[in-house]
């Protein structure tokens, strides 16, 4: 029998609903792919020097190339870890559609920094979620010759891409799910990335061992993936101290640190509507794709109210999950959640 605290070790390393499906034998395919698109210019003004992205193919693209699905990565995720999160039964059956995964900018696949310090210093320059989805575009469109997709699907980080993509292209895909996304943060929101990059920052400048600065990510995303309800629920008091051991025991996760950095300035950073004069209405009007909105009403990390306001006015279809799952609710929804999106798709 699996031990118990495996899930455990997952939702402290992948930080999102698709960890519950982490042993799943992931879809088939799936090679990664590292393409240099050349200098990308950024929304600060300034050049990521011959920029990479990279992504992995699941499912094979019909001969009408109507059948096929972008997926950006979330926060601290790889393109990897997408491929178990689709197939069939699952959040994308690729026995129907291709799924091409999209390797965020700093994830440790696209261009990432090697150094904390660089990012603090502005040496290796600041990016925005807008400019991961320019260097997305400038992928698909310049490399792989794809023009037109059916859907882009993204959760968490994944699901801002999403977003981005439907108002900065609005005629590239027919239909879009963002879940567990924002198209801004709230101040709740804001304060949980403050910590996270202030205590990264500090904690290099003072030399703090690696593995110690994980442990401290660790256990401040295990206080918000899930609600206080569910970790009561499911932790054992008499565990406590074991599993705090386990913080600074697990492995670093399979994101650089300083890519996990500037994964969270981008975050920070991100206002769909600041290009609008902050009026949700002008950016909703930007969008033509029919949209499929998923949010979790207890989730701590990434808030629902913005999403859940935005729905109406892109007349989306919107699908709350009411649990004390938390950020992690896809998971403790999976049947439910494919289910839907399937429906979606295929109408």
């Amino acid at each position: 029998m699996q031990k118990a605290r495996s899930p455990f070790l997952r939702d402290l390393i992948l930080l999102l609903v698709v960890l519950l499906w982490g042993v799943a034998r992931p879809a088939a395919g799936g090679s990664l792919h590292r393409v240099s698109i050349g200098d990308l210019a950024l929304d600060s003004g300034g050049v990521l020097k011959d920029c990479t992205v990279a992504y992995r193919q699941f499912g094979k693209i019909n001969s009408e190339r109507s059948n096929i699905v972008i997926f950006p990565t979330w926060f601290g995720g790889t393109t990897g870890h997408i491929g178990r999160v689709i197939g069939p039964g699952k959040l994308i059956d690729t026995t129907r559609y291709a799924v091409l995964a999209l390797a965020a900018l700093g994830n440790g696949e696209s261009s990432t920094p090697t150094s904390v310090r660089d990012v603090m210093t502005g040496k290796f320059p600041a990016f925005t979620i807008g400019d991961m989805v320019r260097a997305q575009h400038l992928l698909l469109t310049r490399y792989l010759k794809i023009t037109h997709v059916y859907a882009v699907v993204g959760g968490s980080m994944g699901g801002m891409q999403a977003f981005q993509w439907l108002v900065a292209y609005p005629e590239f895909m027919d239909k879009a799910v963002p879940y567990v996304g924002s198209l801004r943060l709230t101040p709740y929101d804001l304060y949980l990335l403050h910590l996270q990059k202030n205590m990264i920052e500090s904690e290099v400048r003072a030399h703090v061992p690696t593995d110690s600065i994980w442990g401290n990510i660790h256990l401040i995303q295990q206080l918000t993936v899930r609600t206080p309800h569910y970790v009561n629920a499911h932790t054992d008091p008499d565990d406590i101290d074991n599993r705090l051991k386990t913080f600074y025991a697990t492995p670093a996760s399979t994101v650089p640190l300083a890519g996990f950095l500037t994964q969270l300035n981008a975050m920070i950073a991100f206002n769909i509507f600041r290009e609008y004069d902050d009026d949700p209405l002008r950016a909703a009007a930007r969008v033509k794709a029919k949209t499929l909105i998923i949010v979790s009403r207890s989730d701590h990390t990434v808030n629902p109210e913005p999403a859940i306001r935005f729905a109406p006015l892109i007349h989306a279809r919107l699908l709350v999950l009411d649990d004390d799952c938390g950020h992690l609710a896809i998971g403790c929804n999976m049947t439910r959640v494919a289910q839907t999106i399937a429906q979606f798709l295929d109408h």
